[in-house]
């Protein structure tokens, strides 16, 4: 068994006994390597064109 920050300290998360589960290597292993897993962000010039972004929707402007 492993310790394992329920939220990543590297994503904000504490260090207190909330924040932590106990998990199996294998299972710990997995569920690390999907909250490295990051997604590009788009940038404003890689809208498509008409595009805009408005309370974190993509909407035709």
């Amino acid at each position: 068994m492993e310790t394992d920050h329920i939220k990543p300290r590297s994503k904000g998360g504490d260090n207190t006994y909330k924040n932590k589960q106990l998990l199996h290597r294998h299972c710990h292993d997995t569920k690390t390597a999907l909250d490295k897993k990051t997604y590009p962000k788009l940038k404003l010039q890689d809208l498509p064109e008409g595009y805009i972004w408005v309370n974190d929707m993509l909407i035709l402007g």
